[in-house]
């Protein structure tokens, strides 16, 4: 995997939800993977909330996936984005919350 972050977005796009695997580097958009290995259980907008179940596998042949297995930093976008008319991100508008994610002891 190049440096840079591998990132699973949830956009609402004219009224839809979208959950798509994609790829930054440094402070640009991000950019959608060759392949989108994103499982999506169930998608809802109520009442300004969107809830999104999905899974992405441990391992991935996919170039721009990283491998989540053991530990690894992870960072998490807090609150809203903005979005162009298109649904390219823009800059986030807070600092992403930074943990250590141990998938394999599922601990955070």
């Amino acid at each position: 995997m190049f440096s840079g972050l591998d990132v699973i977005v949830v956009r609402v796009l004219n009224g839809r939800i979208i959950v798509t695997d994609e790829f930054v580097r440094g402070f640009q958009s991000p950019v959608p993977d060759r392949q989108n290995n994103v499982q999506v259980y169930g998608l809802r907008y109520e009442n300004g909330v969107v809830v999104a179940s999905f899974s992405r596998s441990v391992f991935s042949n996919e170039q721009m996936d990283a491998n989540l297995s053991g530990c690894s930093p992870w960072k998490f976008s807090v609150g809203l984005n903005r979005m162009s008319p298109q649904g390219h991100l823009f800059h986030h508008s807070q600092t992403p919350v930074h943990r250590v994610v141990c998938i394999n002891q599922c601990t955070v």
